[in-house]
């Protein structure tokens, strides 16, 4: 009888996609291990239609509900042996709540006070340490095992002429206003825009904006000579993949993780975020091409991809 795993995850405009996209690369994963997974999460529009055919479980946690409650009693019924709890500010006491049951707990991209009871506390966005049972930094990222392909693609680029831009699901300071102004200052570089919707129709031939659920992202990002990201998932997609990032980051800790890989060379925040500052950071790129094949080296360095291989090998450890 297959291992049972509870994954808590939640998604929507408040708290942006990655998470919902991090519990779906997770329960593939988990799947084709033999586990069997089931995702909880609470109700939300967006997270339904994103969590539409897929091959596992969703539980729904229902406005009012007492989420440590419901956590709880759905590991006894599934007889879950792991808990993984992909949600952020954990406390303490929710984790020894739910440590009673007799489940292993594991946290991802938590800072709460919850993590340093976990039985293992995944931090990909912060520099790279161990501590008793804290993985951190960005070798611990948990990506698509799509990303690994495509990282042996990658080639540094030459010339700044073509961009891939995705600012979030939501894109939630709506910098994707700039994109226009950015296109219009540099005719000779192509920009493709993946957008959730609700973006302005644009009439300049150098920008195309594309649907967000495009099957090609990956295959545009590695084609690209440099990536225009907000500062969640997918700037760790574009620095596995090798593309130099300009950063626009949506949220406090998306600007931490921004200053973490400038300190490392792999990426160049938008600080502070503006139009003007974006262009002045195009500017440099496309003024000094070998920036690009640097920024290329330094990001496939800083981040390799093989998080979700640690993560399954954890669990694989913890479920035993």
């Amino acid at each position: 009888m297959a291992i049972s795993v509870l994954v808590r995850a939640d998604g929507g405009a408040a708290i942006g996609g990655g998470h919902i996209v991090r519990a779906k690369i997770i329960c593939g994963a988990l799947r084709s291990e033999g586990f069997d997974p089931h995702l909880l999460t609470k109700e939300d529009s967006w997270t339904r239609s994103a969590l539409q055919s897929t091959a596992w479980t969703v539980h729904v946690l229902r406005p009012g509900e007492n989420e440590s409650l419901v956590v709880e009693k759905a590991i006894r019924r599934l007889a879950a042996r792991v808990v993984v709890l992909d949600v952020r500010d954990t406390s303490a006491e929710y984790v020894r709540y739910l440590k009673e049951t007799g489940a292993r707990v594991v946290t991802i991209d938590d800072p709460g006070a919850g993590a340093g009871l976990a039985d293992a506390a995944f931090r990909g966005g912060v520099a790279p340490r161990r501590e008793k049972n804290m993985y951190l930094g960005p070798d611990y990222t948990i990506l698509s095992p799509d990303i690994s392909a495509f990282r042996e693609q990658s080639r540094p680029p030459a010339a700044a002429a073509r961009a891939v831009c995705f600012l979030g699901t939501f894109d939630a300071k709506h910098y994707g206003r700039w994109l226009p102004e950015a296109a219009a200052a540099f005719p000779r570089i192509t920009f493709e825009w993946f957008s959730g919707g609700g973006s302005p129709e644009c009439p300049l031939p150098n920008l195309r904006i594309m649907d967000l659920s495009h099957p090609a992202f990956f295959q545009s990002l590695v084609s690209a000579d440099f990536a225009v990201v907000s500062g969640g998932v997918c700037l760790f997609e574009s620095l596995a993949i090798g593309r130099p990032a300009l950063v626009l980051a949506q949220a406090p800790h998306e600007s931490d993780q921004a200053v973490l890989f400038s300190s490392m060379g792999a990426a160049v925040p938008v600080h502070p975020p503006t139009a003007a500052r974006l262009i002045e950071e195009i500017r440099g790129l496309a003024d000094e091409p070998s920036r690009l094949a640097d920024l290329h080296h330094r990001a496939l360095a800083a981040v390799d991809g093989r998080g979700l291989e640690r993560f399954l090998a954890l669990i694989r450890t913890l479920a035993r």
